[in-house]
């Protein structure tokens, strides 16, 4: 894979062991530090792919560090791996622009799996990025593709596997029951997280418990709606750094259903495949124009 990774670790046993992870899954670029202040000052100095981070560091934490790189609009991915495994914690790194989690002591196996999943979707979305010349920017895309990952992967416990993504020729999405998320500000358009027949019934059982449906009926529904509210909410916090915002989703069902995108817009699929069946992320954006300066 072509990608350069930071991994910041005061412990180096772990360092040690995130390295020779990335390694088994073909990167070989990985640059590793003990230490806050030199993380950030790394980060700055050169582009990375991605970012595996501990909370506990000294001169900054990784809190300031996730808040720092933030601020400055890299939309990276940010993986946290940490003793502190407090849903407060979590909450409060996810929300600050973490696209991942992982608490400590934790099984090599699952974090390989964790760091193959996010690899695998950067190196696809930069090359992507070269075969269509930026149509889109990657930055609007990546938050939506790291919340879906970490939601399928944390709450529902599924792995999902990452297909080619690919430029649609319609507006219709590729699964019976989307959640369809708007957006506004700097890009106007829509996000929709499309899902398969089985794969909404599996994940309604898992969200709601209970008996798995038959069917795409209310239930299926609120819970496609409930899963498309909390890709959101993970996306939000990176997005409004864009100066974007997010608005509350809706659901629509039925085969051949629409969506309405934007009509100057060609929107871009990445199709995801797991256990229960297929899902998609479809998005379909378009950069608003900067107004020009007022003339005294």
């Amino acid at each position: 894979m072509s990608m350069k990774v930071l991994v910041a670790d005061d412990d180096t046993s772990t360092r040690g062991l995130i390295t020779d992870l990335l390694e088994s899954i073909g990167v070989s670029d990985v640059v590793e530090t003990g230490d806050g202040e030199e993380t950030l000052s790394l980060f700055e100095q050169d582009p990375f792919d991605l970012v595996v981070l501990d909370w506990e560091m000294p001169g900054k934490n990784g809190m300031d560090i996730i808040r720092a790189i933030r601020a400055g609009g890299s939309q990276v991915p940010i993986v946290m791996v940490t003793v502190w495994a407090e849903k407060n914690r979590v909450l409060e790194a996810i929300q600050a622009g973490a696209s991942d989690f992982l608490a400590k002591p934790f099984e090599a196996d699952l974090l390989r799996e964790k760091l193959q999943r996010f690899c695998q979707h950067t190196d696809a979305l930069k090359r992507f990025k070269q075969r269509t010349g930026a149509l889109m920017k990657v930055a609007y895309i990546n938050p939506f593709i790291t919340s879906v990952i970490s939601l399928f992967d944390t709450m529902l416990g599924i792995k999902l596997t990452r297909g080619r993504p690919f430029i649609k020729d319609h507006c219709l999405p590729e699964h019976e029951i989307s959640g369809v998320i708007g957006l506004s500000g700097k890009a106007k358009g829509v996000v929709v997280l499309s899902l398969s027949k089985e794969s909404a019934l599996s994940a309604t059982q898992v969200l709601l418990g209970g008996k798995r449906p038959e069917t795409i009926n209310a239930d299926v529904v609120d819970a496609v709606g409930e899963l498309a509210n909390i890709v959101a909410g993970g996306a939000k916090a990176q997005l409004e750094r864009l100066a974007m915002s997010v608005s509350l989703p809706t659901v629509i069902a039925g085969k051949n259903h629409s969506v309405q995108f934007p009509s100057s817009v060609t929107p871009v699929c990445i199709p995801f495949d797991c256990e229960w069946g297929s899902v998609a992320v479809e998005v379909g954006l378009v950069e608003e124009p900067v107004p020009a300066p007022a003339m005294a």
